[in-house]
């Protein structure tokens, strides 16, 4: 029989008493990001400007959001969806680079395969002269990398090993900023 209980700060786990070590993957997430497929997203409501939002994401530990397939993309407008009533429009890691003529993702690949663009999308939204991915209402469109938005922000989840050796132990699956997520 497992024995398994939730202590005061977090999830802990204790080993069957007569069973011998057992060590259990976990991935984890910082506090507040929803775990996907190895990484860990999070929707912002606070307004920044594309460059701003990618420092911040920046000092997160990982970059604005990629949504570079389906699974990915939905539920990313799941979650900026359910987010915020004010803010509509939230930038992804997605910019125009206009020496490529072309649309590129942050970490310098091109956009290939999946899209998701609004029906008139992109459009240089205003005539300006720099072209940023974001969610609109649903769906992608591009709008001026100085305007003031909501933004996702992406990083890798970490594996974690966790070994359970003592019975009647509880061993912590958590740190102060972090939460571990166990998969059986």
């Amino acid at each position: 029989m497992y024995l398994r209980i939730i202590c005061m700060r977090g999830y802990f786990i204790l080993r069957e008493p007569e069973a011998k070590q057992t060590q259990q993957q976990c991935s984890t997430c910082p506090v507040g990001y929803t775990p996907f497929a190895e990484v860990c997203y999070k929707v912002f409501t606070e307004k920044k400007t594309y460059t701003d939002a990618q420092t911040h994401c920046t000092n997160e530990g990982g970059h604005l959001a990629m949504p570079k397939d389906k699974a990915t993309n939905d539920l990313l407008d799941s979650l900026t969806s359910q987010a915020s009533t004010e803010v509509m429009t939230y930038y992804f890691g997605l910019t125009f680079v206009k020496e490529k003529n072309a649309f590129k993702w942050n970490d310098g690949s091109d956009l290939v395969g999946f899209v998701d663009w609004m029906l008139g999308e992109p459009n240089n939204h205003l005539g300006g002269d720099t072209s940023c991915g974001a969610f609109c209402l649903g769906s992608w469109c591009d709008v001026p990398c100085s305007s003031l938005w909501g933004f996702v922000c992406q990083i890798s989840a970490v594996d974690v090993a966790t070994q359970v050796d003592t019975p009647g132990l509880c061993v912590a699956l958590f740190q102060t900023h972090t939460e571990f997520r166990c998969q059986s």
